[in-house]
């Protein structure tokens, strides 16, 4: 995959997988990766992780919909969660999902605010696919190397690979960041300490190469399976007031694993001189009742979305363990309305249900954060 063309993804059904793979066809372009897991998926990979990975990096998300896909729940459901909820951090103008009804099936709710293509039969569907694409590909090519954010910062992404193969080997991909600013200073003090923290991978995997070991891999397997492999992309640089939050998405698979997983890391920082906020406790006056509301407000809002408030015993240990601690809440980023809290697979849920985000409203926290940080994220009291 070329990480300098933006990639787009396809989401469908499986019923509709023979409706969908003429479009597939047709939009296929030099100028962008186009993703469908019936063409890009090869023998052996972990078809759910690849799918979640490539999912997770798309620029733009062509959404087929049809009674298949709203009248059970799977992958569809799913995609079109993580979607909306990315959709909340793009630009009004921004074209990210296009919801593309195949058959006479009602549009769900969450999508009405949306222009949705209807079903005008496949050239129809076609030119108007292509023309929200153009639209949004000419902004996203603008961006991709340079990007802003209302004038205040700007960042540049040089992608770093380095690739081995060995018995096992290893296969890393990493997005470095060059921060600068004509308002804040010393930005490059944070592009050092994320780029340093990244890069450690490097060498990590490196140590692979002295303790290789054929009785358990060998060349005649297929490469994947014998390569230890991870991508760091960044995929989500935000400013709030005066506080930076950079988001991470890791994308790791092992030699021989069963199935790949994925991670976060996560980087906040006060831009006034600057610091890095290191733990979520540190920004609240009383760490045990702040603790306390985060907890609940996860759990029920975990609840409802992946079990639609039916959980059982077992589920309600995993969300309760997983909520248990403050170390349960290292991912985190300031959003522009609330407090972004990210989950890897098998932290409050099973792996099949991947990772999960939980957004606190500030309105929820405000009186337990401490007044300096209420005032570099600009939060007001409740009158």
């Amino acid at each position: 995959m070329n990480d300098n063309i933006p990639l787009v993804f396809i989401s469908y059904a499986s019923p509709d997988k023979e409706q969908v793979l003429p479009y597939y066809d047709a939009l296929k372009n030099t100028s962008y990766e186009l993703w469908m897991d019936e063409k890009k998926l090869v023998a052996g990979q972990d078809w759910s992780f690849e799918i979640k990975k490539n999912f997770s990096k798309a620029q733009v998300i062509i959404l087929f919909i049809s009674k298949n896909s709203t009248l059970k729940r799977g992958y569809v459901q799913r995609e079109l969660k993580m979607a909306l909820f990315n959709l909340e951090e793009k630009l009004r103008d921004d074209i990210y999902l296009i919801p593309v009804i195949l058959d006479e099936t009602a549009i769900p709710d969450e999508l009405k605010e949306l222009h949705c293509i209807r079903d005008q039969g496949f050239s129809s569907n076609l030119h108007e696919i292509k023309r929200s694409l153009s639209m949004q590909l000419e902004k996203v090519n603008k961006d991709l190397k340079i990007s802003l954010h209302n004038g205040k910062i700007k960042w540049r992404l040089d992608t770093k690979k380095e690739f081995r193969d060995g018995l096992p080997g290893y296969d890393v991909s990493c997005q470095l960041i060059k921060l600068s600013s004509e308002l804040f200073n010393k930005l490059n003090e944070i592009s050092d300490l994320i780029n340093s923290e990244l890069s450690r991978d490097f060498m990590n995997f490196r140590e692979v190469l002295l303790e290789q070991d054929s009785s358990i891999y060998n060349f005649a397997s297929p490469e994947f399976s014998r390569i230890n492999s991870v991508e760091k992309s960044c995929a989500n640089v935000n400013l709030v007031e005066r506080v930076l939050s950079i988001q991470y998405t890791n994308y790791h698979m092992g030699a021989g694993a069963a199935h790949g997983n994925i991670s976060f890391n996560t980087f906040n920082f006060v831009l006034d001189f600057p610091i890095q906020i290191r733990y979520l406790e540190s920004i609240f006056e009383n760490k045990d009742s702040a603790h306390e509301i985060i907890r609940k407000f996860t759990i029920e809002q975990l609840s409802q979305e992946l079990y639609e408030g039916q959980v059982d015993e077992f589920s309600k240990d995993w969300l309760e363990s997983g909520t248990a601690e403050w170390k349960n809440f290292r991912d985190f980023i300031f959003d522009d309305d609330g407090l972004v809290i990210l989950f890897p697979p098998y932290a409050v849920a099973a792996y099949a249900y991947g990772p999960q985000i939980v957004k606190i409203p500030y309105s929820i926290l405000s009186l337990e954060i401490k007044e300096t940080y209420r005032s570099f994220i600009g939060i007001s009291l409740p009158i």
